[in-house]
């Protein structure tokens, strides 16, 4: 599909490319760590510096811009757990297990009222859950 398309289709559209484009960049550096042999990763450590910059810098544009639409919210909430991995593990596990819950929240009602589903699980009585 071709960007004027796509701008057409989804108002959201910059914010859904760079989220695109983070989770891409993302998994494609941790995708050269795990083919690289060395024990200290000489080559992903040497090439991923590109994969880093480009995006931490879709990051800084996502941060920056609110979603506005549904297809946004989800593109968005897509890719907390990534931005976690990416991270490094500077979040404790439980902050990490806060936004991966908060991200599967976020993504399941957005699905349910995009299925059109919102309505009827809305009159259902709400249940508490607990995370351990």
């Amino acid at each position: 599909m071709s960007a004027t398309k796509q701008q057409r289709i989804y108002k959201d559209h910059k914010l859904i490319f760079e989220c695109v484009r983070y989770a891409q960049m993302v998994s494609a550096n941790e995708a050269g760590f795990n083919v690289d042999p060395t024990g200290d990763n000489e080559f992903a450590g040497s090439m991923g510096g590109r994969y880093v910059r480009s995006y931490n810098k879709s990051l800084n544009l996502i941060t920056r811009r609110s979603a506005t639409t549904m297809e946004g919210l989800l593109a968005k909430s897509g890719i907390v757990s990534l931005v976690i991995q990416a991270a490094g593990g500077s979040l404790d596990d439980d902050d990490a297990a806060f936004f991966r819950s908060l991200a599967a929240d976020i993504n399941a009602i957005a699905n349910s009222i995009l299925d059109g589903e919102h309505e009827k699980q809305h009159r259902e009585k709400p249940q508490l859950t607990v995370i351990a």
